[in-house]
């Protein structure tokens, strides 16, 4: 499948790359694709005008978003027909919890009858606020036999994205709001299971960037994926004051990953591997593929 953008347009929002089916690329990609330069030249500023333009909605939210992690859920929780409701502020998980990763748990009350404490569950179905779970991110869906008086819980979430192509896009920051955070966002690096990771997705002939004398991106691309590339591309003005900003950056990815022929520059790194502590028990970077950096340039222009 094929999603073509208009050359010269701006699209603004926060695009996710859903959880789907198959093995079969969707790409994405740039009318006049064919115009840009051939696989094994770089694309860069001055092919803008071949490129459609992409904007994230505001400036706290990625651009381009693939993958979900896991989250603790705050406010009550709701069992009906089998599906999950959560209300309240869910918010990002980032500490350490080592008898439950990979597990279902709640923070007050009890799961439902059919789910069993600190036991693998993976969220299926998700929409919104309402998702189901089950023993596998492929498995079947569990039928709750009693509502449970859950009233906060931790999942995983894996409807992480897989197998996309982004061809030929100009990917920037609001111009006068630049972005806070990342800018392209390939997993969060919170995913605690090798299955959670998202996976196959391409960047080609992509000009991801922040904007000279504008405070932003934090990063241009993070990098949390596997069997992933990033190639052909220009990545640059990725820098924000008082942050160690970071052209491309991963803190977790088993692999394997292929970064090659871009032109790449962030403002305090170019690239960095690692930098904290994988939430998938066990995984070293690259353990199960390899990394590999080749016929980069990577650049620290004196202006910065």
């Amino acid at each position: 499948d094929e999603l073509v953008l208009n050359a010269g347009e701006t699209y603004q929002g926060s695009f996710v790359l859903p959880y789907k089916e198959g093995a079969d690329y969707i790409t994405i990609r740039s009318s006049r694709w064919a115009d840009l330069p051939p696989a094994g030249r770089r694309a860069g500023p001055e092919h803008a005008a071949l490129m459609p333009k992409l904007i994230p909605a505001n400036n706290s939210t990625a651009a381009v978003r693939v993958g979900e992690a896991e989250r603790d859920l705050g406010g009550a929780v709701n069992f009906t027909n089998d599906t999950i409701t959560m209300s309240g502020w869910p918010y990002w998980n980032y500490g350490y919890n080592e008898g439950n990763r990979n597990s279902c748990r709640v923070f007050g009350g009890a799961l439902p009858g059919g789910m069993t404490p600190n036991t693998p569950y993976y969220m299926r179905d998700k929409s919104g606020n309402t998702f189901k779970v089950a023993m596998s991110p492929s498995g079947a869906t569990i039928d709750l036999l009693d509502p449970g008086t859950a009233v906060g819980m931790r999942c995983t979430l894996v409807d992480n994205g897989h197998h996309y192509r982004l061809q030929g896009l100009e990917i920037t920051t609001i111009d006068g709001d630049p972005t806070l955070y990342n800018l392209v966002e390939m997993g969060t690096g919170t995913e605690n299971s090798y299955e959670a990771v998202p996976h196959h997705i391409e960047l080609d002939r992509v000009y991801v960037h922040g904007r000279y004398g504008q405070n932003g991106p934090r990063i241009c691309v993070f990098l949390n994926a596997s069997f992933s590339t990033i190639r052909d591309s220009y990545i640059a003005d990725c820098a924000q004051a008082g942050y160690e900003s970071k052209g491309i950056a991963l803190l977790q990815s088993p692999g394997p990953l292929d970064i090659v022929n871009n032109y790449i520059h962030g403002g305090s790194i170019n690239l960095l591997i690692g930098g904290g502590r994988p939430r998938v028990e066990g995984l070293i970077n690259g353990d199960r593929g390899r990394i590999a950096i080749t016929r980069n340039y990577f650049h620290s222009p004196m202006r910065y």
